[in-house]
């Protein structure tokens, strides 16, 4: 399925889209990683494709909430996600991903609010310049509230994403948003 998709026709891929997702989707219940890790780059793949692009956006919020649940599975599988997310990133509908992500971001449990920032970090690195004062005013409040997190990789993955903020969208839009963060989180 994968080689179809990125040196061949998409027509069959499309034809039964929903019966290759609920495939899929069945798929990433497997207890065996091998099984898993494989319908994860075929679901990267499929997201990847501009041809099936109408197919996948409306499974969006399924697919990222999909994966952020894979992330707890293991090591070998987190490992695997953090390479699909990199080349995902720049393809997710920025507006519909912010409002997925941030929720699991406010509320979610580790290990689902670390892969919810290292999507976020990824689609500000590939797509910051589009986010608006409304993104940021809307994920600050929570990703700063990581900072503080009991779980270091959380505390580092919020940091990293606040330094790709700042970085992206410029010192006059995050810096006023430090005032939520605390004194040793603003150095």
């Amino acid at each position: 399925l994968q080689v179809c998709i990125k040196h061949g026709s998409c027509e069959l891929p499309i034809k039964n889209f929903k019966a290759i997702m609920k495939m899929l989707l069945h798929l990433m219940e497997s207890q065996n990683n091998d099984v898993l890790i494989a319908s994860l780059h075929t679901l990267g793949r499929i997201v990847r494709s501009t041809e099936m692009k109408a197919c996948w956006s409306n499974f969006l919020e399924l697919i990222l909430l999909k994966i952020i649940d894979c992330y707890k599975i293991s090591k070998e599988v987190s490992r695997e996600i953090d390479i699909i997310v990199l080349k995902i990133a720049g393809v997710l509908p920025l507006d519909i991903s912010v409002n997925i992500l941030n929720p699991v971001i406010a509320t979610g449990e580790f290990p689902a609010n670390l892969c919810a920032l290292k999507i976020l970090t990824e689609l500000t690195q590939k797509q910051g310049t589009d986010l608006t004062d409304n993104h940021l005013d809307c994920i600050m409040p929570n990703v700063a509230r990581l900072a503080d997190d009991s779980q270091s990789m959380v505390r580092k993955a919020a940091v990293f994403c606040i330094v790709k903020l700042y970085i992206v969208m410029g010192e006059e839009k995050v810096k006023p948003k430090f005032s939520l963060l605390n004194a040793s989180k603003i150095r």
